[in-house]
């Protein structure tokens, strides 16, 4: 398949995504207070590229408007944006990688609770804000979740686990029995659109109780409906060859 034709089903899904998210904050405001909520609260610009990207957090506006948990997408960009270098080390000296993965965290994690992320300017009342939010908790701020240098020994022991375990420990996992490995598979695949949609619904859960209905079968038509869009976006997903493209570039590699 050409480049362009993947570069177009990649936008599809994330465009996808962008739509469901915007309907659950439009949907919100409608159905909770009545009102239509102001649909590009930052700009159109700044909304679309933001939700598109997930560069939300890189802002100071966290995920936006839409889906607070779309900063995870940003953090995944500029994660895969390191793998290269972090890959090279692995291969070589994985232990010794690790490790310094670990302090460059640990370090980076003190450094944002102590001064905030580096090179953003912020006045008094953010400084303030941004204390609370270290301090309690809450979302937005948190750079600790978004600032890539805060989650690098996460990402790395993923690499280093899929470097160092022998055939024999991964074997153990397809040795499972077909009938349970195909709900994990699909499970596994659904995740990632489950965790970028659930936000945006949970309003249902409290405007199904307050029409008296009872709270577990609010929240079991709340799943059912998140599965049944993750369902779609993961078929919209499903179109893009990734293995014929990475062996395509495999190829002209070699």
């Amino acid at each position: 398949m050409e480049r362009s034709v993947l570069l177009d089903l990649l936008r599809i899904a994330a465009i996808v995504l962008v739509f469901l998210s915007m309907l659950g904050y439009v949907l919100n405001g409608l159905m909770m207070d009545g009102t239509w909520i102001t649909l590009f609260p930052n700009g159109f610009v700044q909304d679309i590229s933001g939700s598109l990207t997930g560069f939300y957090a890189l802002m100071g506006l966290w995920g936006g408007a839409y889906n607070p948990p779309s900063w995870f997408i940003a953090l995944i960009v500029t994660l895969y944006v390191v793998f290269p270098v972090m890959a090279y080390f692995m291969r070589r000296v994985p232990n010794v990688t690790l490790l310094s993965l670990l302090i460059i965290s640990l370090l980076s994690r003190w450094y944002v609770g102590q001064y905030g992320v580096p090179f953003v300017p912020s006045n008094w009342f953010d400084d303030i804000e941004n204390w609370a939010y270290r301090l309690y908790g809450f979302m937005p701020g948190r750079p600790g979740d978004w600032f890539v240098l805060c989650r690098l020994f996460e990402f790395g022991l993923g690499v280093w686990l899929a470097l160092t375990l022998t055939p024999r420990a991964w074997a153990v996992f397809n040795g499972l029995p077909h009938w349970l490995k195909r709900p994990i598979g699909v499970l596994s695949d659904l995740s990632f659109p489950l965790f970028l949609l659930h936000y945006p619904f949970l309003f249902l859960v409290l405007w199904l109780s307050e029409l008296g209905m009872n709270v577990s079968v609010a929240i079991m038509i709340l799943i059912a409906l998140l599965l049944l869009m993750a369902l779609y976006v993961q078929s919209v997903d499903n179109k893009i060859p990734r293995k014929a493209w990475l062996a395509r570039m495999n190829r002209k590699r070699h």
